[in-house]
């Protein structure tokens, strides 16, 4: 069971975010963990401490493709880490799904 959805107090779960962190444009995104569950959900939890709410205009914007790219980089233990070690990252697309406080569900998939 992951770390978030053990419901761990939001104080530790900010702490374990903040290991890895991209910054740029206002922006502070953390990967927190890979999602968990029974199906190829190809998700992750990010958090992103101190820009605006994000929008898809966002997720197409350069500054989230550098962080994808760091993250992919970086974050061994993330989705996007996994789908950089197969595939360029510019066929992958994203979508986002806010869960409140900063907090983000991020779907990855591939461009036809």
């Amino acid at each position: 069971m992951g770390f978030f959805a053990a419901r761990a107090p939001i104080s530790e779960y900010e702490k374990r975010c903040r290991t890895q962190s991209f910054v740029a444009d206002g922006h502070r995104i953390e990967f927190c963990e890979r999602m968990e569950s029974f199906q190829d959900t190809n998700e992750d939890i990010l958090r992103d401490e101190g820009g605006k709410p994000w929008t898809p205009e966002f997720l197409r914007s350069d500054t989230f493709r550098s962080a994808l790219q760091f993250h992919a980089t970086n974050s061994t233990n993330s989705e996007v880490y996994q789908l950089g070690q197969i595939m360029e990252l510019s066929i992958i697309s994203a979508a986002y799904r806010s869960l409140g406080r900063g907090f983000y569900t991020v779907h990855y998939t591939y461009r036809h």
